[in-house]
């Protein structure tokens, strides 16, 4: 039987190249929508958790000194979370934070022969990370939404035994912890203590690892924050912070600021003897 050509119709033909064109372009749109959603969600979900994890640390501090009547000296931050002394606040409780350690000029640990004490300090302010098994919270809230420790600085007038009972609320705290915002006006000038997040980006945070993140961060704010300088590296300690809204340099993402910072002063911690003096 001899074959028949058969010819398609014009409207009987597959897509045209415009057609595939335009299929494409909304797909994209359309992945690309998708993907921005989820990216927003993610990003509102580690906003949440980093608000609960500061949250809970705040609550365990408040409890601490209604227990101890003075505040914990930080974690040493350079312990792995397989380490038995990980979590736990350095120094003999009730004391400077710093026992038996060395420092250098610049208030960077030295030389620690009896761990653990503090990372960083100077003047009466020691610094290292949150230590959340003394405050009897699980590890992970030693770590925020991206995997850094939370960082914790403490005047340590305030870490001796019975300091909340010698310090009332009236108190005249001088030349404390500083705290500005983001243009360089001053929040406050009488923090006890700070616990900070290093944000997304992670610049100065300690890791899992016990080694600080280098994320090549330039802002000067955020520099001020981990008191290092842009590759991570341990700079000056200093009792100034800041703390603010984030910011995002459109020109060169180095230059941004995604730190979260909470300060606390005397009368942020009621005492039972605080309470009772209050109520006659």
């Amino acid at each position: 039987m001899a074959k028949r050509n058969v010819r398609l119709k014009a409207d009987e033909k597959g897509f045209s190249l415009m057609e595939i064109s335009i299929v494409l372009v909304v797909l994209g749109l359309m992945v690309g929508g998708i993907a921005s959603a989820l990216t927003q969600d993610l990003r509102r979900t580690k906003q949440i958790n980093l608000k609960n994890k500061m949250d809970a640390i705040e609550q365990a501090l408040g409890a601490f000194v209604k227990k101890n009547n003075r505040l914990p000296c930080p974690a040493d931050a350079t312990y792995t979370i397989t380490n038995v002394r990980f979590g736990f606040e350095g120094s003999t409780a009730g004391t400077s934070c710093i026992t038996g350690a060395t420092y250098d000029g610049n208030g960077n640990r030295s030389a620690n022969p009896t761990p653990s004490t503090a990372n960083f300090y100077i003047s009466t302010f020691a610094g290292g990370v949150v230590p959340v098994r003394t405050l009897g919270l699980a590890d992970e809230y030693a770590f925020d939404s991206w995997g850094g420790r939370f960082s914790y600085v403490v005047d340590t007038t305030m870490t001796a035994t019975d300091s909340f009972t010698s310090y009332f609320l009236n108190y005249p705290f001088a030349s404390k912890i500083s705290v500005n915002d983001i243009s360089g006006s001053t929040n406050t000038t009488i923090a006890l203590a700070v616990v900070l997040s290093h944000g997304a980006n992670g610049h100065g945070a300690f890791q899992l690892n016990g080694t600080r993140k280098n994320a090549g961060i330039t802002n000067t704010n955020e520099l001020t924050n981990c008191h290092c300088d842009n590759t991570g590296t341990a700079g000056v300690f200093s009792n100034s912070f800041v703390s603010g809204r984030n910011t995002a340099s459109s020109t060169d993402l180095r230059d941004s600021f995604d730190d979260v910072l909470r300060y606390y002063t005397r009368g942020s911690f009621l005492t039972n003897t605080d309470v009772a003096t209050e109520i006659k």
